[in-house]
């Protein structure tokens, strides 16, 4: 490497580190550290795993064998993205043209261990502690890349997140996650008891708070956002027969609702991870603020709607499944709403850390009611049936995807914007 660009690196992560506090140092430090070990796992595995890694690639001419770990920490990553790759491979895809065998492993952390048992009856999974430090010896020494399930993870940005249905294999396929008879009948029993008939239609709706992931530093404090909000807007949808649930694992605090329809499942003792599942397996479509748990509807083929999105950056992962609202960014330099053009310009529609917008001198704010009640109502009247489209709506959809960005390890935007949001804001688009 040549002393100018090592100097390059140096200054940049620097800058990073004055910009970001001690939540970038924090994060470039761990960043030394997982490369430390790997560095020491090398030295630590080799002994005890080389020999069983040796005899793999031997075997390669006559059967490969691939490993890959499922990102088992969060529940959107261990949903849609696995359920995706599958139906993948069922339509031909990733296929080697040789006989092979996949080996999957989890990480440390599983989310929910139904969904674990689920997918344990479709795929190998091995042992962590057997099954990781091989795929780790793989990758270390060279000549593995036959070796590595082709799997799009999160943090390879060279290629869009295996959660991006780019294949379009979800419109044709159906769920690979069903439910067992036992499941069912557990399912709705429990439906039942917080006052859910079988017919009865349901809306699942969430919003992530500073209790997600234990935020105490709020780094992502710009993702997070009031329950309260949406719950207003379930009030309504009762009255047009649906029972709305709140869903979450961790929240704050109780919602503020004596409507018999709207049921605080995040709170009220009955959340089970089966049920997590059923619950959503179930629903008319779920509302929600881009937080994991959104995207296990999509994996049971159900519409979503994201409101209070400041990532929106990130839509282009979903398909036409999805309708979503964004943030608007308040700039305290220029003293009004950014438009669309200068959100990407800055590149703030992909800021994944509240410590960037601070940088930039950015304030999000929040969508309010009538803005959230009207793309789920939106959402409600398109798989109604009832939905009028106009050639104004059309020609403002054409106008936010005529400046989106198409990012190297994205896709053209599949998902729609709200359409009363472009009509209430039509300066956002310049």
């Amino acid at each position: 490497m040549k002393l100018g660009s090592v100097r390059h690196f140096v200054r940049r992560q620097w800058t990073d580190i004055q910009e970001g506090g001690t939540i970038a140092l924090r994060y470039k430090l761990a960043l030394l550290r997982r490369r430390f070990n790997n560095a020491m796992a090398l030295l630590l595995f080799l002994p005890i795993f080389g020999a069983p890694l040796a005899v793999i690639r031997l075997m390669r001419p006559w059967l490969l064998v691939r490993f890959g770990m499922l990102e088992s920490s969060g529940i959107g990553h261990f949903t849609l993205s696995v359920e995706i790759f599958l139906r993948e491979i069922e339509c031909g895809l990733h296929n080697p043209g040789q006989k092979f065998v996949d080996i999957w492993f989890v990480q440390k952390i599983v989310c929910n261990r139904v969904l674990l048992d689920k997918w344990s009856r479709i795929l190998t999974i091995w042992p962590r502690a057997i099954a990781q430090p091989i795929s780790l010896l793989n990758q270390l020494i060279p000549g593995g890349r036959l070796h590595n399930i082709p799997y799009r993870y999160v943090n390879d940005r060279s290629t869009p997140w295996q959660l991006s249905d780019i294949h379009n294999v979800l419109g044709s396929t159906r769920p690979l996650l069903t439910f067992s008879r036992e499941e069912e009948s557990q399912g709705f029993s429990a439906l039942k008891s917080m006052g859910i008939e079988k017919n009865d239609s349901i809306i699942c709706f969430t919003a992530r708070d500073v209790a997600f992931h234990s935020e105490r530093h709020l780094r992502w404090d710009h993702r997070n956002s009031s329950v309260h909000t949406i719950a207003q807007v379930m009030n309504e949808l009762t009255l047009r027969g649906y029972k709305a649930v709140r869903m979450g694992a961790k929240v704050t605090e109780r919602l503020r609702s004596t409507n018999p329809s709207i049921i605080d499942y995040s709170t009220n003792g009955m959340r089970t991870e089966l049920l997590d599942l059923f619950l959503i397996s179930r629903c008319r479509f779920m509302v929600g603020t881009g937080a994991g748990l959104d995207v296990v509807a999509p994996t049971f083929r159900r519409p979503l709607v994201s409101v209070n999105v400041a990532e929106f950056g990130n839509m282009d992962w979903h398909g036409n499944y999805l309708i979503f609202i964004p943030k608007r960014f308040w700039s305290n330099v220029e003293k009004r709403f950014l438009t669309f053009a200068e959100i990407f310009r800055l590149g703030a529609h992909l800021f994944s850390m509240t410590w960037q917008y601070r940088r930039e001198g950015i304030e999000w704010v929040d969508n309010d009611v009538d803005e959230i009640r009207a793309v789920v109502l939106e959402m409600e009247q398109r798989l109604s049936g009832s939905w009028v489209s106009n050639p104004e709506d059309e020609e403002l959809q054409s106008r936010f995807r005529s400046i989106w960005p198409l990012r190297q390890n994205g896709r053209p935007l599949q998902a729609r914007i709200g359409a009363d949001f472009l009509r209430q804001h039509p300066e956002l688009l310049g």
